[in-house]
C-alpha cells in the first residue's frame, strides 16, 4: 500500500518571506524573482500575490525577518551603560551581516524601511544615549554613525571576498621601498585583520561619543 504524500504546507506571508531570505542567502539578491520564489515554494508565481503585494513588499519582509533574528540574538542587560550597549549592538549587527552576507545590503539600500522594521530595537538605544546626556539630535547622529560603521565595514569585507589577486611580491617590494608607510599598510590588509580593524574603529567611534557625552550640558534638573 503506497504512502500518501504529506499534506502541502499552506502558503503564508511568513513562509514566503522566509523562503525569499533562504533564496537570497543561497543564490544572491539578483536571483530573487517572483517566478523563482514561486518555484522554490512549489507554487505558481501568481499565488504569491494573494499574500504579498509585490517584490518590494517581500524585500520589506526580508528586512523585518533579518531584524527580528537580530533582536533575538542581541544580548540584553538593562543595567548596562550606553557604551556596553552600543558595543553589544555593533557586534551583534556585524554577526548578522556575516550570517546573511547576501541579504545584509538590504538594510543599507533602504535605511528608512530598515528603521521601520527595527524601531523596537532603535528606540531604547536612542533613549539610553539621551539619558546619558546627549540631546536628541546628537543621540540620533551617534546611533546612525555606529550603524553606518557596521554596515560599511561588513559590506567592504563582503566585497573583499570577490577582490582580484593580491599585489605581486615584486610590486609590493617596490612600493614598500618608495613609500614605506603605504607598504606597511598594504601588508596589513587581509581577512585576518578584519576583526582587529573592526574593534579598533569601533573603539575610536565610541571614544568620540563618550567625549560628546562628557562635554554635554547637564540636564536642567540635575
Amino acid at each position: 500500500m503506497s504512502t500518501p504524500p504529506p499534506p502541502r504546507q499552506p502558503l503564508t506571508r511568513e513562509r514566503i518571506v522566509r523562503a525569499a531570505l533562504e533564496l537570497i542567502d543561497e543564490e544572491g539578491l539578483g536571483a530573487l524573482t517572483m517566478r523563482r520564489l514561486g518555484s522554490a515554494l512549489g507554487v505558481e508565481a501568481m499565488s504569491l500575490y494573494k499574500h504579498v503585494a509585490n517584490k518590494d513588499a517581500i524585500l520589506d519582509g526580508v528586512r523585518e525577518l533579518l531584524l527580528a533574528d537580530f533582536a533575538e540574538s542581541l544580548p540584553s542587560d538593562p543595567g548596562a551603560g550606553w557604551r556596553d550597549d552600543l558595543t553589544r549592538f555593533a557586534r551583534a549587527y556585524r554577526a548578522l551581516g556575516r550570517a546573511h552576507p547576501e541579504a545584509f545590503g538590504l538594510l543599507a539600500s533602504a535605511p528608512g524601511r530598515a528603521y521601520v522594521a527595527g524601531g523596537d530595537i532603535a528606540e531604547p538605544g536612542l533613549q539610553r544615549l539621551v539619558d546619558a546626556g546627549l540631546d536628541r539630535e546628537t543621540a540620533i547622529r551617534a546611533q546612525r554613525s555606529v550603524i553606518r560603521y557596521v554596515l560599511g565595514t561588513s559590506l567592504l569585507e563582503r566585497a573583499a571576498e570577490d577582490a582580484p589577486p593580491p599585489v605581486p611580491p615584486e610590486e609590493m617590494e617596490a612600493l614598500a621601498t618608495s613609500r614605506p608607510l603605504v607598504g606597511a599598510l598594504m601588508r596589513s590588509l587581509g581577512p585576518e585583520s578584519d576583526d582587529p580593524q573592526f574593534t579598533f574603529g569601533l573603539e575610536m567611534l565610541l571614544a568620540g561619543i563618550g567625549r560628546l557625552i562628557a562635554e554635554a550640558d547637564p540636564p536642567a534638573d540635575a
